[in-house]
């Protein structure tokens, strides 16, 4: 059998036009990889952690699982849960509750233009840093109690000296004996003699 130029031609125009047909199809199931947001800024939830993917056009195109990875290590693929309104696919898993969440990642298809988000989860440690405990070291300064060196100064009691000043007698003065008859008048020896005169005149006349 021969092929003309002009059916070769032709035939590689159809096959052009069938695979520019199909070729929107071949992008529109090209799969993209996406990650979640928020992983800091959600709301607290202790109980479990919980992801969302919005805006997906059909349940069918909902991405499942989703790959969850912890700061301490850890790595989960958290299935899709059954709930599927508004275009909305959750993820929730109780899985690593006292660690943070450090990523998030799953794929979906190329046509998809919604977000993934942390929706709540447990609060209190920073997302994505490692817990790391610490034990402090504690240096104890031993306490030291001085006992104060008191000096006492002896009390002195003095006995004040007392100088006596001597008391002098005071004497009173003895007369002195002036005259004959130790110290008698000399008047009465003479009104002694006169009465003597006169005794013997007395006398006498007799």
């Amino acid at each position: 059998m021969k092929f003309r130029l002009g059916d070769v031609f032709g035939l590689f125009v159809a096959f052009l036009l069938v695979f520019a047909s199909f070729s929107p199809v071949f992008a529109q199931d090209a799969p993209k990889q996406i990650e979640a947001k928020a992983l800091e800024d959600h709301e607290c939830d202790s109980n479990e952690w919980h992801f969302v993917i919005t805006q997906i056009d059909v349940e069918s195109n909902a991405p499942s699982p989703i790959h969850v990875v912890w700061s301490n290590g850890a790595s989960e693929d958290v299935p899709r849960d059954e709930k599927f309104t508004g275009g909305v696919a959750h993820y929730t898993t109780t899985s690593n509750l006292d660690s943070t969440v450090v990523s998030a990642t799953t794929q979906i298809y190329s046509g998809w233009s919604g977000q993934f988000n942390l929706s709540h989860g447990p609060c209190g440690l920073p997302t994505g840093t490692p817990v790391v405990t610490e034990t402090p070291v504690v240096t104890e300064t031993p306490v030291v109690t001085e006992t104060p060196v008191v000096t006492e100064t002896p009390i002195v009691t003095e006995t004040p000296i007392v100088t006596e000043t001597p008391v002098e007698p005071t004497s009173t003065p003895v007369p002195q004996k002036t005259g004959a008859g130790d110290g008698i008048p000399w008047n009465i020896p003479i009104g002694l003699g006169l009465v003597g005169v006169a005794l013997l005149a007395f006398f006498w006349k007799k």
